[in-house]
Formats: structure tokens, C-alpha cells, sequence
């Protein structure tokens, strides 16, 4: 998972909410009339996301959802330039909730705005994620079991961008490599005290990281496997080359971590010297 802290815009801040006023949409009248207590509530948000031991009370403005969400589902034309450009930020290689390599094109209210409408213009809330991610977390939030919210705000705190990721590899008969199994341990900073390593291993569990990382490997070894018979490139040199090329995601992204476990290891290495062009 990469950092995204540097998405965060300062607190309280409203410029979305104003290019919603400021817009000629039936509602405005309506909206400029809720101004007062949207903006009381984007000053509370942070304040929100620092109580982890109970669920956000039930939202105030619930009665007006219908109106403060149709600015984002159908925002005006500014406003929409202004989400579209956050949605497609080409400088995020990955989601920052799961680490799923590629262009995560889904923006997710992490306080869901069927809940509490009044975030739903607030950046802060808005951060970008993996449809598989988005499907997990849809309208969810707090783990009452856990006493705890399910999700940990990549945009509030990097601690899951100091995760690190361990492929191993299984092949059971070294003659027949497409038979293999993949494992995955992930790794939790020893330091990170005993309440957020709690909280990271509910968001892994919450999200079925384990799970979609492995399967994702999975695929991406059989495809390395097929390249090397087909006996063009160096796979071996190819792997490496990789690995260099993307030294700063060496710990935790999923493509990098796996061909790292492959290019160490015994049977595949001799595999591929044997399947050289």
C-alpha cells in the first residue's frame, strides 16, 4: 500500500462545498441553508476518526441526504471537473487500501455519504480504491465485535505503507512448475502498538487482502512461466531488472514482492536458465 497522506487538504476545508453553492443546481437555496452545520461537521470529521471505540453517532442531516448527495452523483460542472480529476489520479500505481497494482479508479466515501451525507462533498472522505476493495467496504464502517472501525484512512495515517509483503512459493515436484502453491505472510511493524496492530489486521481481514493477493500471484506467476517457454527473453535478468527498477516498492507491492519470491527461488531459477532464447 503506498502513501497517500499527501492527499489530505487542511482541515475544515470546504472548497467543494462552495463550488456547490456557487453552482445554479435547483437545490442551491436549499444547500446554502445547511452550510452552517456542514461546515460545523467537516470541522468535527477529524475529531470523528480519532474515536475508535464507538460508531459515529447518526447523522443530523439525514433528513436532507437526498439533496447533499445529488452534488456529487450529480455535481455541477466545476464541482465536476474537480471530482473526476481526483478519481483519475494518474500518480497512484496502486490502491491504497489493499495495494492492488493498477489505477484504482473508484472514489470511496470512507464515512459512506448513505450514512452521513454531509461528508460527501468533503476531499478528505473521497479517497480512490480497487473495485474489489469497493465491494468489500460499500456501506460499512464500524466493527462492533471489535469495538473498532473495520478500515483504517489511508489519507489520516501511513501505516499500512510500512506493511511488507512475503511470497513463498511451493512447487512440490521440481519437474512440473504450473503445479505450485502460493502463501503470503504480511508483515506488521514489531513497534506499531498492540491497538494498531489490531486494527491493521482487521482491515486486512475486512478486505480479504490475504486472499485477492495470493489469487493476483498467482496469475502473474503462470503468466512468467508461460513467457519462459516461449524461450525470447531472459526471464531470470528480466525479473531482476523489475525488482531494480522498483526498488522503493520492494516491501509491499504485490507484482514486485512476487517476482522477488520467484527470482530467488532454486527450481525456478534453474528453470529458467534452462529456458534461455
Amino acid at each position: 500500500m503506498i502513501d497517500v497522506k499527501g492527499l489530505r487538504t487542511r482541515k475544515g476545508s470546504d472548497d467543494w462545498l462552495e463550488l456547490a453553492i456557487n453552482s445554479n443546481k435547483d437545490t442551491v437555496d436549499q444547500l446554502k441553508e445547511l452550510k452552517p452545520i456542514i461546515k460545523f461537521y467537516y470541522n468535527k470529521y477529524e475529531k470523528l476518526l480519532r474515536n475508535q471505540a464507538s460508531e459515529p453517532q447518526t447523522s443530523a442531516v439525514l433528513a436532507h441526504s437526498a439533496i447533499l448527495k445529488s452534488y456529487y452523483t450529480s455535481p455541477p460542472k466545476d464541482l465536476g471537473i474537480q471530482i473526476k480529476a481526483r478519481r483519475e489520479n494518474d500518480e497512484l500505481s496502486q490502491c491504497p487500501f489493499c495495494g492492488r497494482p493498477g489505477y484504482p479508479r473508484i472514489l470511496d466515501h470512507f464515512l459512506p455519504k448513505n450514512r452521513w451525507p454531509e461528508y460527501s462533498l468533503l476531499k478528505n472522505n473521497l479517497v480512490n480504491q480497487c473495485s474489489a476493495c469497493s465491494s468489500k467496504k460499500s456501506e460499512s464502517y464500524f466493527c462492533i465485535k471489535n469495538s473498532s472501525p473495520k478500515f483504517i484512512h489511508p489519507i489520516y495515517s501511513s501505516v499500512l505503507s510500512k506493511l511488507e509483503l512475503e511470497f513463498s512459493i511451493n512447487i512440490p515436484n521440481p519437474l512440473d512448475i504450473k503445479q505450485f502453491e502460493i502463501s503470503l505472510e504480511i508483515k506488521i511493524p514489531p513497534h506499531y502498538s498492540v491497538k494498531t496492530q489490531k486494527r491493521v489486521k482487521l482491515h486486512i481481514q475486512s478486505l480479504e487482502i490475504r486472499k485477492y493477493a495470493i489469487e493476483h500471484a498467482e496469475r502473474t506467476y503462470l503468466e512468467w512461466i508461460k513467457k519462459s517457454l516461449l524461450r525470447r527473453v531472459d526471464i531470470l535478468d528480466m525479473l531482476k531488472n523489475n525488482i531494480i527498477l522498483n526498488e522503493k516498492l520492494h516491501n509491499n507491492d504485490w507484482t514486485i514482492c512476487l517476482q522477488k519470491a520467484m527470482s530467488q527461488h532454486p527450481i525456478l531459477i534453474r528453470h529458467f536458465e534452462q529456458h534461455l532464447p
